[in-house]
């Protein structure tokens, strides 16, 4: 039992935590490399998403981001200056400076995924981005198991057994019953008293002169 406790914790814990890794913000630095408009249609609608090209410095590492506002949905960064910080890319790209890149969101190439900036700021070579998000994040969640599994196991040990409540009462020994008497017993006494002294002939008659 005390495994399957535990199994459903951690269940719900990588639960909780994959929905908050994707909508988190995250940040690194990275030096853009390019910028460009591309014209997405979903459904009916189409409309225009600028996307941002970066690599890691002293590496061929490629992120791809999609500058898009979030508005007033989720998650909520409220942000609407998707333009300015295509504009800052567009700088940083023709200086090829650093930038400390902040997003949320994946990249899954299947789906055509892409994380989106939330904001960008040029930095320089020696700036290292402090992260806060992800050990929060990870704090939060060992403390929240220790928390569930400590008041579980409370749980368990203050309830009593059933048969440390209840103390074993011995059975009463059965008494078996006499037998009733019958009108025949009166002429020759009970079963007890039939084989303790068998009736005689004299007996009978004596009986009968009583009556």
């Amino acid at each position: 039992m005390r495994l399957i406790l535990l199994a459903a914790l951690g269940g719900l814990v990588f639960s909780l935590a994959i929905p908050l890794d994707w909508c988190l913000p995250h940040s690194a630095v990275l030096q853009v490399t390019g910028t460009t408009v591309k014209r997405m249609a979903s459904g009916d609608d189409a409309h225009d998403v600028y996307f941002i090209s970066t690599t890691e410095p002293g590496t061929n590492k490629v992120h791809v981001f999609r500058n898009e506002d979030t508005g007033w949905g989720f998650p909520p960064y409220l942000k609407f200056g998707s333009a300015d910080i295509q504009a800052q890319a567009d700088l940083l790209r023709g200086n090829h400076g650093l930038a400390k890149v902040t997003w949320y969101g994946w990249r899954i190439q299947m789906l055509s995924a892409f994380p989106n900036v939330v904001s960008l700021k040029p930095v320089d070579a020696v700036y290292t981005p402090l992260p806060v998000a992800r050990p929060m994040l990870g704090g939060a969640l060992l403390l929240l198991m220790a928390f569930v599994a400590r008041a579980l196991m409370r749980r368990r040990t203050s309830v009593p057994s059933v048969t440390e409540e209840l103390p074993v009462v011995p059975a009463a020994p059965v008494v078996p019953a006499e037998p009733r008497a019958t009108p025949v017993d009166a002429w020759i006494g009970t079963p007890a008293q039939a084989q303790a002294k068998p009736a005689t002939a004299a007996d009978w008659l004596e009986r009968e002169d009583r009556n």
